[in-house]
């Protein structure tokens, strides 16, 4: 036997170009690679929610511009199909929006501060007609002389004023001027998204291949159609509830009523579930002052019974109709996005549930259900001279 067959395998060279065996205390090659993106993702998360925390108001004006433009695009469709360029359609229909409720505005101030003025005068003497028929059925001064004959004098009492509430006036000051850019600021994000609308759908289509473009453009088209509908159904509520509300001033002898009952149509059905309460108040303010409190208790109660029959009876049946939406889902949707979003979440919950109840419909599998006692539906029978409803489809598979 030769003696090199027992030479120690360690002492045999290796092959050029052979990595040295990694031991247990060696780095995974993947690791560094894997800690690089993970920081890299770490930071530009940090980045993204740092942006977006600063560009928040932004981002939600600009939202709001989208849900309007969509309200609007029905109606630049219309103008654009006779004719008018989508921007001379989408200025016209904002400057006339915008003038409209300037006008209101500007009508219905100066009669709600005039009032106010006089119900200040009108105070004291129904503080002491109270006071006479408290002192002379009971014997009891109801109200002291202090409270309604103050001893400072009008200088005393405005500086005193002027220095309790001087920060918060300024404050609204600043209030007012910022609303006025954030309206400003809509609409022009509004006339853009509305003017270039086809520019913005081509865009973003662009980029999905042709069926998902097909979805995508369908589901689009819902989001137009419902929240056109919902803009249709606001402006028949608002409407309703201006002519009825003109009728009862009329019959109680209200002055102002033309500007009130227009007021009062159109600031309830844009602002949803407290704005007829809210828009209520002028109208009140203005009967108090000038025909007297039994008046004012008479529209008040107008007012609350119109509230009821709006909610739960003409508001969920408009819904169906213009939206083809059911009316405890309307209402349903009201009251969540109030919850959720504040006025602005109620006002646009209900075309965000109708697109939902649309897509569900479209996209969902049902199945067959066995007849029995618990899925029995007894249809009413529908007058033959109504037409057919038409039901909505999906996108072309």
């Amino acid at each position: 036997m030769s003696t090199h067959d027992s030479k120690p395998v360690a002492d045999e060279v290796a092959p050029p170009g052979t990595a040295d065996p990694p031991t247990s205390s060696s780095m995974p090659t993947w690791f560094p690679r894997a800690l690089r993106l993970t920081i890299g993702y770490v930071l530009g998360t940090l980045a993204l929610l740092w942006f977006f925390n600063q560009a928040r108001d932004l981002l939600g004006l600009a939202l709001l511009a989208a849900l309007f433009s969509l309200s609007l695009e029905s109606a630049v469709n219309q103008l654009h199909r006779r004719g008018w360029s989508r921007g001379a359609a989408a200025a016209t229909l904002l400057v006339g929006v915008m003038a409209f409720f300037l006008v209101l505005g500007l009508m219905v101030i100066p009669i709600m501060v005039k009032n106010l003025g006089q119900i200040a005068d009108d105070v004291p003497g129904w503080i002491d007609d109270v006071n006479d028929y408290t002192q002379r059925e009971f014997d009891v001064q109801l109200i002291p002389d202090s409270a309604i004959h103050p001893s400072e004098s009008s200088v005393e009492v405005a500086k005193n004023f002027v220095s309790d509430y001087g920060g918060a006036l300024v404050g609204t000051v600043g209030g007012v001027v910022g609303a006025i850019f954030a309206v400003f600021t809509i609409a022009l994000f509004v006339f853009y998204m509305t003017s270039n609308a086809p520019k913005i759908r081509r865009s973003v289509v662009s980029l999905l291949r042709p069926d998902r473009q097909r979805d995508v453009l369908w589901a689009w088209n819902v989001a137009i159609e419902k929240t056109g509908g919902y803009l249709y159904q606001r402006i028949l509520l608002a409407v309703i509830n201006s002519s009825l509300m003109l009728i009862v001033m009329l019959l109680a002898e209200i002055p102002f009523a033309v500007p009130l009952a227009v007021f009062t149509g159109f600031t309830a059905a844009f602002i949803p579930i407290v704005g007829t309460y809210l828009a209520g108040i002028v109208p009140v303010v203005v009967a108090l002052a000038s025909a007297g409190a039994d008046r004012a208790l008479i529209l008040l109660a107008w007012i609350v019974i119109y509230q009821q029959l709006e909610n739960y009876l003409l508001e969920p049946r408009l819904s169906k109709k213009t939206m083809n939406l059911n009316p405890g889902i309307a209402l349903a949707a009201a009251l969540a996005g109030g919850s959720v979003g504040g006025l602005i979440g109620a006002f646009f919950a209900l075309p965000t549930a109708a697109a939902i109840q649309s897509f569900i419909t479209t996209y969902a599998t049902r199945y067959e259900v066995e007849d029995t006692e618990l899925t029995r539906v007894e249809e009413p029978a529908e007058p033959p001279t109504d037409p057919p409803q038409a039901v909505e489809e999906g996108p072309g598979r």
